[in-house]
Order: structure tokens, then sequence, then C-alpha cells
């Protein structure tokens, strides 16, 4: 979300004949994104339809995720008298603001408008990034859309599934019980994609499936993948906030809140991991398979959970490291489960 250095130039010769002050420029130049929406907010106190300010404040409000507010500035912006390359990046993040908002027929319009405009290269590359993560390429027009409470979903054409009803209450209902623990608050519907033919799915998307991009509140799903693991990274993020992630611990929690009925112990047998401890597992977790990651994590939140103390278990998932689990359940229970798992 950086301008380059010869865009920034030409906000600064615009706002000196705007007469905003230089360091406003500045300020967002260093990312300073709190004192841009401070200092910008007196300019426009005294001049409400300065073009630059509105258009700073709006981008930095949306920087630092207050999309709704920023939506108005980022508006006002946006006139027949405003430089080009201000209202392409302009018609760029309210597209981003406007999907965040769970505004997404806007979204795409002013997404296009801004590769449209093509002002500049970055302000054009920022747009077709943006339609691409939110995945509104012409590639998705004729997916079926389905929506719940908490949930939009996408289908693939040619799904086959019985009852779409009730595959989506299905999800609707995991979404429930797991924020039962994590008392999360998205700020947006997840986006949901269900891909029936999931073998180009990474050509599109870029990843392997299934997944969950927690920040843009999207899962990429195969048909008939867990239904509690992916919406609970979601849930994780928003109600926990981890402040440090660590692989095993992270991937385990969500094993742990799948919603399947697979012993989860049993599981974490099969794997064989005789010259591991779990210190060891945790402190290499982001060089190991996901076949070693998923049981063993999955067994070992499974095996805490057993305490039934949501808020212990909670300072983990905020905290995911070797010291927080000793510190938090000691070293007996981690040797506990060492010897519960060994095969």
């Amino acid at each position: 979300m950086r301008i380059f250095t010869f865009e920034i130039i030409l906000l600064v010769v615009t706002s000196c004949a705007s007469q905003v002050p230089v360091n406003i420029e500045l300020l967002y130049q260093a990312r300073q994104f709190d004192k841009v929406v401070e200092e910008g907010k007196k300019k426009l106190k005294a001049k409400p339809n300065d073009i630059i300010a509105n258009h700073l404040v709006g981008r930095a409000l949306a920087d630092i995720k207050k999309f709704e507010e920023a939506e108005q500035f980022l508006k006002k912006a946006i006139t027949e008298a405003s430089p080009n390359y201000v209202n392409s990046w302009s018609y760029a993040y309210l597209g981003l603001c406007n999907y965040l908002n769970d505004k997404y027929d806007e979204s795409k319009i002013n997404l296009e408008q801004a590769i449209k405009l093509n002002a500049t290269k970055n302000s054009t590359n920022f747009a077709k990034r943006r339609l691409q993560w939110f995945q509104m390429t012409e590639y998705f027009d004729n997916w079926e859309i389905v929506e719940t409470e908490h949930l939009r979903f996408h289908f693939q054409p040619n799904y086959k599934i019985e009852s779409i009803e009730k595959y989506c209450e299905i999800r609707e209902n995991a979404y429930i019980q797991n924020n039962e623990f994590f008392k999360a608050t998205p700020f947006k519907k997840i986006d949901y994609f269900i891909w029936c033919e999931p073998e180009g799915a990474k050509e599109i998307v870029g990843k392997e499936l299934g997944f969950a991009n927690s920040d843009l509140c999207i899962i990429n799903s195969k048909l008939n993948q867990t239904i509690g693991h992916e919406i609970t990274h979601i849930l994780s993020e928003y109600g926990v906030r981890p402040i440090l992630k660590n692989r095993l611990v992270n991937e385990g929690v969500s094993v742990a809140f799948d919603l399947t009925n697979r012993n989860r112990i049993e599981l974490a047998k099969s794997v064989n991991i005789k010259n591991f401890t779990i210190k060891e597992l945790i402190e290499q977790a982001d060089n190991l398979p996901d076949s070693i990651l998923y049981p063993i994590g999955g067994a070992l939140i499974e095996h805490l959970k057993l305490e039934k103390d949501d808020i212990k278990l909670k300072k983990l998932i905020k905290e995911q490291s070797w010291q927080n689990l000793i510190k938090l359940y000691g070293i007996e229970k981690i040797e506990k489960f060492e010897e519960l798992i060994e095969n």
C-alpha cells in the first residue's frame, strides 16, 4: 500500500497548491497513519473539500483498518477537478473499503474504475491485485452465491450437493458452535468459496486447497473438507487475536476444533516422532510437514482442552510458544501427553 517516490512528489506539489502542509504527505510516507488522520482532519475543518487532505485521510484510515470511516473521505477526493492519479488511488482504496464493509458490488465497480483510469502503474496494479485477492475476476462470475448470517458461500458451477441449504446450514452451525469458545467478531461475513473441481484452484488462487485468509475473511475449501477447521482459523484471529503464532499450535487449534469425531490421540500415535520432543516440534514447526503438525498439534490441543479452562487455553493461543505452554500447563502435563502418543 505504499506510494513510490514520484507519486509522493506529485502529492506534495499538488498539496502546496491546495495549501495542505507538506508534513501530511511526509507523515503518510513514513506510515504514521494516525498522525495523518489527526493533522488531515484539522485541515479539513477549515477547508472541507480539500482534495488531497480527503484523499490522504481516507487512505490512512483504510491503512489502520477503519474502513467504514475511510469511505466518506475517499468519496470526497474523487472529483472532476482531481488529478487522475488521485482519483485512481481513491477508487482503488474505496474498492478495498467497500469489500471489507460487505459492499461487494460497489467494491468491484470502484476497483475496475481504478484500473480503467490507469493513471499510474502502482494504483492500477493495486486495484488488479485486490480484484484477484477478493476473487472478483470474471472467473467467478457464474459461481452461485448463498448467504447465511455469518457466511457468504460461493459454489463453483457443476457442484453435486443433494441439499445446498443443508450444506450451508451445517457450516453456519459450525461457526456458531465454535464461536461459543472464541467470541470472535470478524469485521465482515466470511466469503466461503467451495471448489468442486479443486485441481485447478491453485492456478487461480495461488495455493493448494483448503486454506483461510484471515486478513480478508476468505476461505477456499474443497467440497467435503472438515466443517470447522478453516472457520476456526478466522474465529481465532478475531476472537483471541494471537500476538505470536507457531504452526504446530495454530494448526493444532483448528484440528481440535474441526468438529469431527476422530480420536486425535490415536491419530497422533500413528505419526513417527520418536526422535522429537514436543519442545523440539514447536521450535522446528516451520520446517515440518503438515502430516506431523496436524495430528500432533490437534492431539496436544485436545489434551489441553480436557482441563476445561478456556481462559488458560486462550492465553496459549494468544502467545503460541514453548515457554508459554510450560508456564501455563507445566512440564508434567506435557510429559504425560508425550507418553500418551508414544507408539
